[in-house]
């Protein structure tokens, strides 16, 4: 089965730690904190999704979201609202299976 990687990323590290522990029950988590842990994460490894929290300013995720798809057109990036880990889990294996990525 192919690894996936998905950064999640959201300046609120306590409530990030729910988020990565559903996205590590079956994929591989990683969180970036701000613009430039997020950027340094996309170039040194291969991400499959990224995830926005709710507490990402719209400014910082508008310019993230034009640098990941002029790095890599084809990433899938998801906003979470929150909404608790199984509507998460939902979310994420949809939009992979969308995609084709499972």
């Amino acid at each position: 089965m192919k690894k996936i990687n998905i950064l999640y990323i959201s300046p609120n590290k306590h409530n990030s730690k729910a988020v990565l522990q559903v996205i590590n029950e079956n994929w591989s988590g990683f969180l970036a904190i701000n613009e430039v842990e997020a950027s340094a994460l996309f170039s040194e490894y291969t991400m499959e999704m990224i995830l926005f929290g709710c507490d990402v300013d719209k400014k910082t995720e508008k310019k993230l979201r034009r640098y990941f798809r002029k790095m890599n057109s084809a990433i899938i990036i998801l906003d979470h609202y929150g909404g608790g880990t199984a509507l998460l889990k939902h979310e994420i294996i949809a939009a992979l299976q969308n995609e084709k990525v499972l």
